[in-house]
């Protein structure tokens, strides 16, 4: 048993993934494969990552390695792209999906590489905050045209409450026009700027 193909194959860079999604055909590309496919990062995995569904049994395979990370639900139905490589339909994870997952997943993929993903995602696809909001769900919360109106009283109070919640748990992705350094101005209320800056500002990096 096995995979073959006539001698004249055009074998291309994504041949290992055309391989996995012959063997495997529920599995998703996903993470740092799928950064890597979307042109996201500078890693080169050694292993083709996949997602599957929970209850979805392990493949057994020796080449190519497989890593498996199980996904439910939405997390593992939405925002899959079918890309056909050497003639096989590949299921992989879109670029802004891919972004948002890394983030999740920061823990097992470092979370340097979910930063510099988010980077080159930002200077190849402006304008699909979006896109990585929609995919992001509540683990990573994308507050998008931060600056853009003024906020009430009960509006920062509420903003505090859901940065207090999430600071040092999970991530949080502000877009905006407005210089960092009027950001306390905007915020209005001195002491409610403070605590809001303070959970946004100090852990935070620039892109």
């Amino acid at each position: 048993r096995g995979l073959f193909v006539v001698r004249e194959h055009a074998f291309t860079q994504d041949h290992a993934l055309a391989q996995v999604a012959k063997r495997v055909p529920n599995a998703v590309v996903c993470l740092l494969t799928a950064l890597r496919f979307h042109e996201l990062t500078t890693q080169q995995p050694a292993d083709v990552w996949i997602a599957l569904p929970e209850k979805a049994r392990r493949p057994k395979l020796e080449y190519p390695r497989l890593r498996v990370s199980r996904f439910s639900g939405a997390a593992f139905t939405q925002g899959i792209e079918v890309k056909r490589i050497e003639g096989v339909p590949v299921r992989i994870y879109s670029a802004a999906k891919s972004v948002a997952d890394c983030f999740k997943y920061r823990n097992k993929i470092g979370l340097d590489v979910a930063i510099e993903a988010l980077r080159d995602f930002t200077r190849r696809h402006r304008g699909r905050a979006g896109d990585l909001a929609r995919f992001a769900r509540i683990d990573v919360l994308v507050l998008d045209d931060w600056g853009l109106t003024p906020l009430t009283e009960a509006q920062r109070q509420d903003l505090l409450e859901v940065l207090e919640d999430r600071d040092g748990t999970r991530s949080t992705i502000i877009t905006s026009q407005l210089p960092r350094d009027q950001w306390h101005d905007y915020l209005g209320e001195p002491t409610v700027a403070d605590a809001i800056l303070d959970r946004v500002v100090h852990r935070a990096v620039a892109i």
